[in-house]
């Protein structure tokens, strides 16, 4: 699946918070769009966590708390995904991460 143009998202994600009496702010909009690597899924996904997280105005603080939590929610998933992978090559991953 194509990515799509962030000005789009952020236009969507803007106005399915409207459409459902809460608000989230541009910079916050930025960060579900840049931590999910503009990816469709992965930019829906992390915009409900958040969505379901907010009660009135989507703030950076629920960003992190709905980030925290997908990542917990989908840690099973990342497991099995390198599961395969040696401990030379984990380390470095990890090592490539800490750059």
């Amino acid at each position: 699946m194509q990515k799509i143009d962030e000005s789009y998202w952020g236009r969507y994600i803007e106005k399915q918070f409207k459409n459902t009496g809460k608000s989230i702010n541009k910079e916050v909009i930025d960060r579900i769009i840049q931590v999910a690597a503009n990816h469709p899924y992965h930019v829906q996904q992390l915009a409900h966590y958040v969505w379901g997280q907010t009660d009135v105005r989507a703030t950076p603080e629920i960003f992190l708390k709905s980030l925290d939590e997908l990542l917990a929610h989908n840690e099973i998933l990342f497991k099995r995904e390198v599961g395969h992978v040696t401990a030379l090559q984990l380390n470095y991953l990890e090592a490539l991460i800490q750059k």
